[in-house]
């Protein structure tokens, strides 16, 4: 029988923007990925990721990806640097995923593998984003997250 945590991953609707890139011109930082959202990209992600928490099995969910515009990119202060934007984003949870995530440098859509632990980082993060403004979080690659900054009320 299907828990009430099934139908909250595949009723789950993507709402607001998230802006996921990569700068290709920065050296060594050129093997993060940087991350901003609004509001309601931001809550949107959260309950996505809620959802995956009490879910028994394997599932994804796709996400669009806005292109960060030159606000957003001047918040981590390389507002004139070269980016690769994928267009969509696919979170695949997987229970049984022990890496913690696996977000490689390049895909469409970007696959991003979470698994129990990766997941308690992310829930962690979105429990408070404030707390991680200009903070990497995760390995394999980190993300860097530059919070709600740079887009419009």
């Amino acid at each position: 029988m299907a828990s009430q945590f099934d139908y909250d991953v595949y009723r789950w609707k993507q709402h607001g923007q998230l802006s996921i890139w990569r700068y290709l011109d920065l050296g060594k930082r050129s093997l993060d990925w940087h991350m901003a959202a609004d509001l309601d990209g931001l809550s949107s992600l959260e309950s996505l990721f809620r959802a995956f928490q009490g879910f028994d099995g394997s599932v994804y969910r796709s996400l669009a990806i806005a292109p960060p515009t030159d606000s957003v990119l001047a918040v981590p202060s390389f507002p004139e640097r070269e980016v690769l934007t994928p267009e969509k984003l696919r979170v695949s949870y997987d229970p049984s995923f022990e890496a913690g995530w696996s977000l490689p440098l390049e895909g469409e859509p970007l696959l991003w593998r979470i698994g129990p632990s990766g997941l308690s980082q992310v829930l962690e993060f979105l429990d408070d984003p404030d707390a991680f403004f200009d903070v990497s979080i995760g390995r394999n690659p980190p993300v860097w997250w530059w919070g709600t900054h740079g887009f419009s009320a």
